[in-house]
């Protein structure tokens, strides 16, 4: 499948995933890490993204605590951001095991 192909929700996803990784280069690379450091890191992002989602279904359920049309867009551009670091780092594992290898 070539990426003129992508569904136009994975190619936004896998925009915002490359967003996600620009913004953390000065961290370094991937390459080295050992998959149990990167299936732990991945299982701590897990947890940021599941918070957020909670603190978005808290609010639009209870209204609790109140937020205005800023703080939400903001709390759904977090969601976003923590989904591709999922993402990102299920996709490190993917990298460092070679399973991306041969890809397109």
């Amino acid at each position: 499948m070539s990426l003129l192909e992508l569904r136009p929700e994975v190619a936004a996803f896998a925009q915002l995933m490359e967003r996600e990784l620009r913004r953390n280069d000065h961290k370094g690379g991937w390459k080295d890490e050992p998959t149990g450091y990167l299936s732990r890191r991945c299982g701590g992002e897990l947890q940021e993204l599941r918070a957020a989602i909670q603190r978005r279904h808290r609010e639009r359920m209870t209204g609790f605590p109140p937020v205005d049309a800023e703080k939400r867009a903001a709390l759904t551009v977090e969601i976003g951001e923590e989904a591709a670091d999922v993402a990102n780092f299920a996709m490190m594992i993917a990298d460092v095991c070679g399973a991306l290898k041969g890809t397109p």
